[in-house]
């Protein structure tokens, strides 16, 4: 079993409430935690949609777990999910991965991060670029897809120099026009 799903929050491939009863308590807190009530209903949906399509795949049901890191898995399923602005990225699959989704944010100045996150090859690149965020956001996806297929997180920003994007990632628009960049790891 191995999928990928990128759904617009706002178009309704399932409702809310058809999705809302399918989070299980054991996540719930999880998906509560979060500070901004967007990003907690963006979490509580991406579970939802993530066990809907375990089970429409004919999975039995089972708990999810976590690892002591806080990745959670479900026996013999892997997933990971993210979720930026109104876009849920899922990845089922019977091997661990990581996914990460992110919008394209052109207000921002990302050099002084540039320079912290990327290596020496990456950060020569990021300077050549007229395009500063879109390749900054591109690359930021594929590592962050690393570090939660790793169920390792981000411990910190020096951190990510170490893993190299090269790696594909790939970009989406929603209605609006906004872009995102996703990309995603899955074990050998």
């Amino acid at each position: 079993m191995r999928e990928i799903r990128i759904f617009d929050r706002l178009l309704p491939h399932y409702t809310i409430d058809e999705i809302r009863p399918q989070v299980p308590k054991e996540v719930l807190s999880h998906c509560l935690s979060y500070s901004f009530e967007e990003d907690k209903l963006n979490s509580r949906t991406a579970y939802a949609l993530v066990l809907k399509r375990i089970k429409e795949k004919g999975r039995k049901p089972s708990p999810v777990h976590f690892t002591e890191s806080g990745k959670p898995y479900r026996d013999s399923v892997f997933f990971s999910i993210s979720h930026s602005q109104n876009r849920i990225a899922i990845r089922i699959s019977d091997k661990e991965c990581g996914i990460d989704i992110q919008k394209v944010d052109y207000k921002k100045n990302f050099d002084s991060t540039a320079k912290r996150v990327l290596n020496g090859r990456e950060y020569g690149l990021y300077l050549t670029r007229e395009d500063k965020p879109s390749f900054f956001t591109s690359c930021w996806v594929k590592k962050e897809a690393r570090l939660k297929r790793d169920g390792s997180g981000i411990t910190s920003l020096s951190g990510l120099k170490e893993i190299d994007s090269l790696r594909p990632s790939y970009s989406i628009y929603d209605r609006e026009k906004d872009k995102y960049y996703y990309s995603f790891e899955e074990r050998e």
